[in-house]
């Protein structure tokens, strides 16, 4: 994921928690398998923007660098901390330091993809528009760019936690990581500030805390499918979640497939 952009203009690096960023992580199998849905024999190359540690990309790239065929894979994040694990996950996919709003990377690819609502990280519509348009310019006339978000869900947002244990995982090796999470969302800007709680244990007696800051604008169904042709896309698919479901007014996530327009 991207260094999230707040409202005074400073930024929330994700790699302060990059070295437990994956063991955070949500059961990844049906985000893979939506997105590995949308690689053919024409796919011959691919780009995540903020791209994090790189579980999605490489997961994509596998089979492609098994298939023989001459392929060129591209992982973005403007994250250090979060790269240095990317790399060392699969050293053949370029990871490239930037910001999805401006990549620093040229040429035109077969699939572009953005995971983990990692567009919610732009807090401004403007911001959005920027990686969109710099997307299609990554894209091939004939190519495919796809992304997942959060779909509002207003009530909820309107309440808040307090001190909430948001997810508790032992690994392995018995390292436990208990996240407690405190949110508020300003109705006026449409941004959820999001703080964690992080406490780990490492075999120490007592947990070490570390705190957590991020942010999320919420970006409605339609103010997405008004945004899109903007920025050079048409929408071919729209789902409300990984298992294909249609989008729904109740759909938690929105996930869309789109082409570029001609031009």
């Amino acid at each position: 994921m991207p260094r999230t952009a707040t409202r005074t203009g400073t930024f929330s690096d994700w790699g302060e928690i990059a070295e437990f960023y994956d063991l955070l992580d949500i059961d990844r199998a049906p985000m893979i398998a939506f997105y590995r849905s949308l690689i053919s024999e024409a796919t011959h190359s691919l780009i995540e923007l903020a791209c994090g540690t790189g579980t999605i990309v490489t997961a994509l790239a596998t089979p492609l660098f098994e298939s023989g065929r001459k392929v060129r894979v591209v992982g973005v994040d403007l994250s250090a901390g979060m790269l240095n694990l990317a790399r060392a996950r699969e050293p053949r996919i370029e990871w490239v330091l930037g910001d999805m709003r401006s990549p620093p990377v040229e040429g035109q690819l077969d699939l572009a993809i953005c995971c983990f609502n990692s567009f919610q990280s732009l807090l401004t519509e403007d911001e959005l528009s920027r990686a969109l348009h710099s997307a299609r310019r990554l894209l091939k006339p004939e190519g495919v760019f796809a992304f997942d978000m959060y779909q509002p869900n207003f009530s909820f947002l309107e309440t808040e936690p307090a001190d909430r244990l948001a997810r508790s995982i032992v690994d392995q090796h018995g390292f436990c990581v208990q996240v407690y999470e405190n949110y508020y969302y300003d109705p006026n800007t449409r941004v959820l500030t999001i703080d964690w709680r992080i406490m780990t244990n490492s075999g120490r007696v007592e947990p070490t805390p570390r705190h957590f800051r991020y942010y999320y604008r919420q970006y409605t169904a339609s103010e997405i499918e008004q945004l899109l042709p903007k920025c050079g896309f048409v929408i071919q698919e729209r789902y409300g979640n990984f298992d294909w479901s249609p989008l729904s007014a109740h759909s938690k996530k929105q996930i869309l497939v789109c082409a570029p327009t001609a031009g």
